[in-house]
């Protein structure tokens, strides 16, 4: 059953698999000031 299934689609599920934590964290990560710029209303945040 392996012999049939692509082997170049099988790593690059591999690598999108094991790369999304890091897109994760860095959706997270530029989020929040986004969020926080949004949300605020003092105006050192919005300057």
């Amino acid at each position: 059953m392996d012999d049939t299934f692509d082997s170049d689609k099988r790593k690059l599920l591999s690598i999108v698999s094991h790369g999304s934590i890091f897109l994760s964290q860095l959706v997270l990560s530029a989020g929040i000031p986004f969020a926080l710029l949004f949300l605020s209303e003092d105006p050192v945040v919005k300057d």
